[in-house]
C-alpha cells in the first residue's frame, strides 16, 4: 500500500459538528492494507507517534484480520476500554508527467583573447561559460490515503483527512511523513491528546 518520500500536504479534513468532539484517551489505529507486513509497519509508527496523552494500540494486536469497514469494527471494539478508531486506507496511486524544457546555466567566466581591427597585439575579454542541460519528462507519482476516526463503540465517523505524497518509492519514509502529518492535525484538530508541553529549561 504505502510508500513514498519528498513532500506530504492534508488536501482536505472533515468533522462532524454535531458529535462529541471529546479528546480521545484509548484509540486503536487500523490500516486497511493488503499486505501484512506493511499493514503491521504502519500500524506500529502511528502508535509510536501518537503522544502520551492518547494510548494507542495496534489493531493487528487485536485483530487477525481486519475488517475494512470502520463501522462494524468499531462495534467490535466495544467492551475494550477504547473510545476511537483511527482507520487509514490507500485510496489511490495517481501518476503524471512533468516535461522541463532545456536549460542552461551560467557557471563561471573566462578569458578569451581576440584582435580588434586594426589593433597591434591582442586584447584579452571575458566571456560568459555555460552549462546545458537537455529538456526531459519526469514521471511523479502521488500516493492518495484517506484517514477517517470513528467513536467506539458506536461506529460514528466524527473526522476524516485525505492526505497526498508526491514521488511514493519507500514504504518507511511515506509512512512517517503521513504519520506525522496526521498526528498534527489529529492534535490541531483537538481529537487525540496534544503534545505535551516542553519542559522549562530545554
Amino acid at each position: 500500500m504505502l510508500s513514498g518520500c519528498a513532500s506530504t500536504r492534508i488536501t482536505q479534513t472533515w468533522k462532524d459538528p454535531a458529535a462529541d468532539m471529546a479528546v480521545r484517551r484509548n484509540v486503536v489505529i487500523a490500516v486497511d492494507d493488503a499486505e501484512e507486513g506493511v499493514r503491521r509497519f504502519a500500524e506500529d509508527a502511528a502508535v509510536r507517534a501518537i503522544s502520551p496523552g492518547t494510548r494507542a494500540v495496534a489493531s493487528y494486536t487485536l485483530f487477525e484480520r481486519l475488517d475494512p469497514d470502520g463501522v462494524r469494527t468499531s462495534r467490535a471494539l466495544g467492551g475494550k476500554g477504547f473510545d476511537g478508531l483511527i482507520l487509514a486506507r490507500l485510496v489511490s496511486v495517481d501518476r503524471h508527467n512533468i516535461q522541463f524544457p532545456p536549460q542552461r546555466e551560467l557557471v563561471g567566466i573566462r578569458p578569451v583573447l581576440v584582435m580588434p581591427p586594426g589593433a597591434m597585439h591582442p586584447v584579452t575579454i571575458w566571456v560568459d561559460e555555460y552549462a546545458y542541460a537537455p529538456g526531459r519528462i519526469v514521471e511523479v507519482s502521488t500516493a492518495v490515503v484517506e484517514t477517517t476516526l470513528f467513536t467506539v463503540p458506536d461506529g460514528r465517523r466524527i473526522w476524516s483527512a485525505l492526505t497526498e505524497t508526491d514521488n511514493a518509492g519507500s514504504t518507511p519514509r511515506l509512512v512517517e511523513e503521513v504519520v506525522t502529518a496526521l498526528r498534527m492535525r489529529l492534535q490541531a484538530d483537538g481529537m487525540i491528546a496534544p503534545a505535551p508541553a516542553a519542559s522549562v529549561g530545554k
